[in-house]
């Protein structure tokens, strides 16, 4: 009788291990794309003296001691050149100080866009250019982006006129 309970509650034990519920499975988690991450700095800096880099390349802003990379060109819905356009469009660029990522933007700039990021300490980092421009047709797409480290002033910033 001893050896039937005994068999009888192991066949038990089996029976509700069987039927437990398995593990769910997770569904696969979306990728996101990859992104450019900026190297070790090989070029030095001025505040108030332009730069321009590539994607994943950054820069040091020796006298403040910033590392600022360029992450990735995330939008350039720029006009072509040749072409007509109703809207003249924006390029936006996403670029690192430090562990902060900013968007920057330039063209005809729309609410809550901005082509400067305030860095502390009376500094701003401002998008002045995004090479090459648009053409008709495509092209080139081994973006150059220039930028500038300025310190506050009570002067308004100048744009460059082939912007």
């Amino acid at each position: 009788m001893k050896t039937r309970v005994l068999i009888t509650l192991f066949l038990l034990a089996v029976f509700i291990t069987a039927c437990a519920p398995a593990d769910e499975v997770q569904p696969a988690q979306p990728v996101e794309p990859a992104r450019s991450t900026p190297t070790s700095p090989a070029v030095e800096a001025q505040p108030g003296q332009s730069f321009t880099l590539m994607e994943g390349e950054t820069v040091r802003v020796e006298e403040d001691q910033l590392v600022i990379g360029v992450i990735e060109v995330i939008e350039d819905s720029r006009c072509p050149t040749g072409v007509e356009c109703f809207w003249e469009g924006n390029a936006k660029v996403l670029v690192s100080v430090g562990d902060q990522e900013f968007t920057l933007t330039i063209g005809k700039l729309l609410e809550g866009d901005q082509n400067a990021a305030e860095l502390g300490d009376g500094l701003s980092l401002r998008l002045l250019r995004l090479d090459p421009y648009p053409e008709a047709g495509g092209g080139s797409k081994d973006y150059q982006v220039t930028l500038i480290v300025e310190r506050e002033s009570s002067q308004p910033f100048n744009y460059p006129k082939n912007i």
